[in-house]
């Protein structure tokens, strides 16, 4: 599959892009479907990823935190809908399990033909 490459990426993000959707799963069904409670923690459940997978959603989300390399390149960025709750995604993932959210006017380089981006309607 493709990815959105870092530079890319990063116009989007100095363009003013903030908004991203993420790949995520239904905690709660998944819970329901035989997700065993996690030894270590007791109020967390360790969820298997075939129930990830088979509960699986997208989350509308914007970037909370970004880590850098020390040559420049992205390290990591944080992204979620509620600021107390971040899910790390790293440059790997770009247009995979995180993806922009922007208008069919501004996509000059196709990543919403291609998939990699969602389109942004008002």
């Amino acid at each position: 599959m493709n990815r959105i490459p870092e530079q890319i990426f990063k116009e989007l993000i100095l363009k003013g892009v903030n908004e991203f959707m993420y790949e995520s799963y239904d905690h709660k069904s998944a819970v329901e479907h035989g997700a065993k409670p996690n030894t270590k923690a007791t109020d967390w459940m360790d969820v298997p990823d075939q129930l990830k997978q088979k509960f699986l959603i997208w989350r509308r989300g914007k970037i909370r935190d970004m880590a850098f390399c020390p040559d420049g390149g992205i390290k990591k960025i944080y992204v979620s809908n509620k600021f107390l709750y971040k899910k790390v995604f790293y440059p790997t993932q770009f247009g995979l399990t995180v993806k922009p959210i922007i208008f069919e006017s501004d996509d000059e380089h196709g990543l919403i033909k291609k998939g990699l981006a969602h389109k942004q309607t008002i």
